[in-house]
């Protein structure tokens, strides 16, 4: 009651005042002088009682100006602060605009205006008022990022990033944490999924601010769920709930767990339809390798088959079932190329005992149906030696990628944690024979002889030309397979590769501990040496022709 009185004596004494002015027959120049007077001592008994902390008779001095002098930018200038200082946001902004309305020169207003807007949620008149200021003032940075912000507010996704992108550029053109992942939030809005996870990607290498690591693990999830990176995004998802456990169930992602069991459950279902797809082209290949070898001993003495690569023909001499001997000499390092090669440690020889039947003595890793559907010991076996055969390596891969960290579990030994990986890295790259060959490797070395055959088999499948691939697959059938399909598919690498000194070497092993047949075992010896004259071998398979010719 008392601050109405207060402003009703106030507006009386205005008006009063103006009575008086106006009747004692001044002139025009003199009203308006008059009029600036009282103005004047108006704002300044105003702002007095503002700066003692007395807003509301503040006001009340104002609004009884404002009705006396209507339309006066002062005075409504005047009377925005004030809301302003109360606060009163709405009616702040209201007389802001008001202002910057009548006094276009005023356009510095409209940033005071904008702030008002957004203390309400008004983004939109927040964005026009912020769009006025920035007219007159395009270099302000800080401007451009509150007009991103209130365009995002909007939905205004190009907009917004117009101006997210003006902001970055005035304030030295690198976004922090938190700037990174609003801006990544707007490629994503835009369909433009690179852009998105570069930018996300940059405020997780930035320093944290606020929930910018949050948000851009959830920016990160969304971007591998579009483009169906699956495993990926269940890696992200992990790294999700170490940062915010309540992030992920909070967000329109929650669902991205029931999507990620369903994968789950569906590569489970591909990976049965390949073993069994596998297994079926497996059996084929048996049979036609035992037929291919049945037939080569069926010739005997006269029967002839093509080996070399001029159409030359050796004499298949017929031999007996014996198994493989065990400890033929192993052939050494290759020389290869200066750069850009690596030592694979790979089985080509052929050996010299009976068939033995292996028990898998190591740990048992991630087991695999055997092709009968059994999962015990294999049949008759051949032994392998080693032979160290330097081959072109596999193009780089990223040092983040899951291949990369199951080669390096695989070099230091951990093959269990590499058999992990490389199945992990088949779901992002199920056609990648490099994944295919590791996989085998570490199977091998786990003595899980039949797992390490199937991915052998899958790997030379889909690179047929990579030598490695090939060798890897030999060294693998020599656990699996019999003598005879061992020997076929020698026959095959020595067609596929003629002029690899290692599969030559052990055919002709072959040829000799297996099949008796010293003549060809000759002949391919001899070619042994035409092919690597400096092999680290040759000298032995000199001194061991003068003794079986």
């Amino acid at each position: 009651m008392k601050s109405k009185s207060v402003r009703k004596l106030a507006v009386l004494g205005l008006a009063l005042a103006t009575l008086f002015l106006n009747g004692c027959g001044q002139s025009e120049s003199e009203r308006l002088e008059a009029r600036r007077e009282a103005i004047t001592q108006g704002l300044d008994r105003a702002n007095r009682l503002l700066f003692s902390g007395q807003t509301d008779q503040a006001l009340d001095q104002l609004e009884a100006l404002d009705q006396q002098y209507p339309n006066s930018p002062e005075v409504l200038e005047a009377m925005a602060f004030a809301y302003a200082k109360k606060p009163d946001h709405a009616l702040a902004a209201f007389y802001f605009d008001t202002v910057v309305q009548l006094d276009p020169s005023r356009a510095d207003l409209a940033m005071y205006a904008a702030r008002s807007h957004g203390e309400t949620g008004d983004t939109a008149s927040a964005a026009r008022a912020y769009q006025i200021y920035l007219q007159d003032s395009p270099e302000d940075a800080a401007a451009w990022r509150a007009l991103a912000q209130a365009l995002t507010s909007e939905h205004k996704s190009k907009a917004a990033l117009d101006a997210w992108l003006q902001a970055i550029k005035l304030s030295g053109g690198k976004p922090d944490a938190a700037d990174a992942a609003s801006i990544g939030r707007l490629y994503l809005d835009l369909d433009n999924l690179p852009q998105a996870r570069r930018l996300f990607e940059a405020s997780l290498t930035a320093p944290a601010e606020g929930d910018s690591r949050a948000r851009a693990l959830l920016g990160l999830l969304e971007v591998d769920i579009r483009e169906k990176q699956w495993a990926a995004a269940e890696k992200r998802i992990a790294q999700l709930d170490k940062v915010d456990p309540a992030a992920l169930d909070n967000s329109p992602l929650a669902a991205a767990r029931l999507e990620l069991k369903s994968w789950r459950e569906a590569q489970a279902e591909l990976a049965k339809q390949q073993l069994v797809a596998a297994t079926e082209k497996k059996k084929a290949e048996e049979a036609a390798a035992l037929a291919q070898a049945e037939a080569v001993r069926k010739e005997g003495t006269s029967g002839t088959i093509t080996i070399d690569r001029t159409g030359e023909t050796i004499n298949l001499a017929g031999g007996s079932n014996t198994a493989l001997p065990p400890d033929l000499d192993k052939s050494a390092t290759l020389p290869g190329p200066p750069a850009h090669r690596e030592e694979e440690r790979v089985t080509a020889t052929v050996a010299e005992t009976g068939a033995t039947t292996p028990t898998n003595t190591g740990e048992e890793v991630a087991p695999t149906p055997l092709a009968n559907g059994s999962t015990g010991t294999t049949a008759t076996t051949t032994t392998v030696t080693e032979t160290v055969v330097e081959v072109a390596a596999p193009p780089p891969v990223s040092p983040q990628s899951l291949r990369e960290r199951a080669d390096l579990a695989y070099e230091a030994g951990n093959f269990a944690e590499a058999i992990r990986l490389y199945q992990a890295a088949l779901a992002e790259e199920p056609d990648a024979a490099p994944v295919y060959y590791g996989l085998s490797r570490a199977y091998y070395e786990s003595k899980q002889w039949p797992q390490a055959e199937l991915y052998a088999s899958e790997a030379k499948r889909l690179n047929p030309g990579d030598l490695r691939y090939t060798v890897n697959f030999l060294r693998a059938i020599q656990r699996t397979q019999s003598s005879e399909r061992l020997m076929a598919e020698m026959i095959r690498a020595k067609e596929r590769f003629p002029d690899s000194p290692d599969i030559t070497l052990a055919l002709a092993r072959g040829y000799e501990r297996l099949y008796n047949n010293r003549r060809n075992a000759i002949f391919l010896y001899q070619e042994f040496l035409t092919l690597a004259p400096a092999h680290p071998q040759a000298e032995d398979i000199r001194r061991h022709l003068q003794t079986i010719r």
